[in-house]
């Protein structure tokens, strides 16, 4: 047993290509075609022994033999680079990680369920479940602890994590079954479905039986409460659009061939309620009947619900743009073609990493990469 390889322990390549000499040699190679001290030294104005004992010993040297490093440079990438493993070596910190908040939050409360949803916003999701997740520890209140689990939710499904997130959703149900809160314990089970629906490799044969569950669990459940609680309850209506979604992501990844009748069949069910659904609460019904009738290669209509969807609340539903960007690019596909369907994609990709939407950049980076396939020649 002693022989056998540890899995868990990373590969540590001969040569770190993040180390501070290789950092700066690269730079200057890729800018001035030299590698050796004596070409380095000749770009900044030093001697062949200055920039030797500079890269022998970045952890004894000053910010301003850096500055005068650097100077020569034009690339803020390799500029960048540079101080980062400059800094790692002299004050052994990364200052580019991205490292979890901390985590004494005993007093867990609506200041903090207010500061992780501003972390969602700004694209902070790995800082957000961190502290999301350790506030729901620590919370002596169960309104709030409840929230912040579907924060936690939320920052692990955006950061493409769904183990992490299925983790959540369990804690969800858990905590329904407790409080004998069966809508709150039905919600968990919900989120279990909408996890496994957004793995790509997921498959109708799994879904299928959770979904049939949750159809069997939802029937039984009495009326929704009078004052609805600030965290999510499962609702009836919430089940059927699940289903209904179901059926379209398997259709647009081909696992399933498109029926005509029913998707017209699910557009009767859902353009009544973008009628009766309070206009805050539109969203998901107009970006829905936007996939359906994409896949119906109707794009006028596909471009009309888009427009709506946003109108009805896209500035305040999270990742709004990214949701609809998606379904904008099939739309640019059909009309216009490939080559400027990429050309949307790359700058949607862009704007999803910018914002740390892992989920999302996977999404359009499988979109992405069709497009590129059917331009081979």
């Amino acid at each position: 047993m002693g022989d056998e390889p540890d899995f868990l322990v990373g590969t540590k390549p001969k040569r770190d290509p993040d180390s501070f000499p290789e950092s700066v040699r690269e730079a200057f190679e890729l800018e001035f075609g030299v590698t050796k001290d004596g070409g380095i030294a000749t770009m900044i104005g030093k001697t062949p022994g200055w920039v030797s004992t500079l890269l022998k010993r970045p952890e004894k040297t000053e910010s301003g033999a850096i500055a005068a490093l650097i100077a020569p440079l034009s690339s803020k990438r390799h500029k960048r680079r540079i101080l980062r493993a400059w800094m790692d070596a002299r004050f052994e910190v990364d200052v580019l990680e991205r490292v979890s908040p901390a985590t004494k939050t005993a007093k867990a409360s609506e200041s903090t369920i207010r500061r992780v949803a501003r972390q969602i916003k700004e694209g902070q999701l790995r800082l957000a479940a961190s502290l999301a997740l350790t506030g729901a520890q620590g919370a002596a209140d169960r309104v709030v602890r409840e929230q912040l689990l579907d924060l936690a939710l939320v920052a692990q499904q955006r950061s493409n994590m769904p183990g992490q997130a299925m983790q959540v959703a369990q804690l969800i149900a858990e905590s329904g079954r407790e409080h004998a809160d069966f809508r709150r314990e039905c919600h968990g089970h919900w989120a279990r479905a909408q996890i496994m629906l957004q793995m790509p490799n997921s498959t109708p044969e799994e879904l299928q039986p959770l979904l049939r569950a949750l159809g069997e669990r939802v029937t039984i459940l009495g009326p929704l409460p009078a004052i609805m609680p600030p965290y999510i309850l499962c609702t009836d209506e919430a089940v059927a659009r699940l289903n209904i979604s179901c059926a379209v992501v398997f259709m647009e990844r081909g696992l399933v061939q498109v029926d005509q009748p029913k998707l017209e069949n699910f557009l009767k069910q859902l353009l009544p309620r973008t009628k009766l659904t309070p206009k805050s609460r539109r969203f998901p019904y107009h970006q829905l009947i936007a996939r359906i009738h994409a896949l119906l290669g109707d794009t006028f209509l596909a471009q009309e619900h888009l427009e709506r969807a946003y109108l009805s609340g896209g500035r305040k539903v999270l990742h709004a743009k990214e949701l609809c960007g998606i379904v904008q690019a099939r739309v640019i596909r059909e009309t216009d073609g490939d080559a400027q369907a990429q050309e949307y994609l790359q700058q949607l990709s862009s704007n999803a990493l910018r914002r740390w939407d892992l989920y999302h950049v996977h999404v359009i980076e499988m979109d992405l990469a069709r497009c590129l396939s059917r331009q081979f020649e």
